[in-house]
């Protein structure tokens, strides 16, 4: 079958450090049986999250791009074993997660 699951957060009143003010994330998950065996099915997720700039903790007048991050994971799921293909980072966003200043 097919499941979504949707979020979007923002945070009001003054900037947190190294905390993004808004941010969303969707994940679209699939699953079906496979016709190798009772206990064997297909499966894939496809997760992306959106992160709005954020401050940096050290240096107010300073902030973190905005990001798009995408990962993907397909696979076979067999009783207790689940061997997949894992691609993180479909987007090839660079921009960093943290900052900080080094002195």
């Amino acid at each position: 079958g097919l499941a979504i699951t949707l979020g979007f957060a923002v945070l009001a009143g003054n900037p947190l450090p190294n905390t993004p003010k808004q941010t969303f994330f969707a994940s679209l998950g699939w699953q079906q049986p496979l016709p190798w065996g009772e206990d064997v099915a297909g499966f894939a997720q496809l997760d992306y999250q959106w992160r709005d700039e954020q401050p940096v903790a050290e240096l107010p007048e300073a902030h973190i791009g905005a990001a798009n991050l995408a990962n993907l994971r397909a696979g076979v799921d067999v009783g207790r074993l689940r061997p997949a293909i894992v691609v993180e980072n479909l987007l090839d966003d660079d921009t960093p997660e943290y900052a900080t200043r080094f002195s």
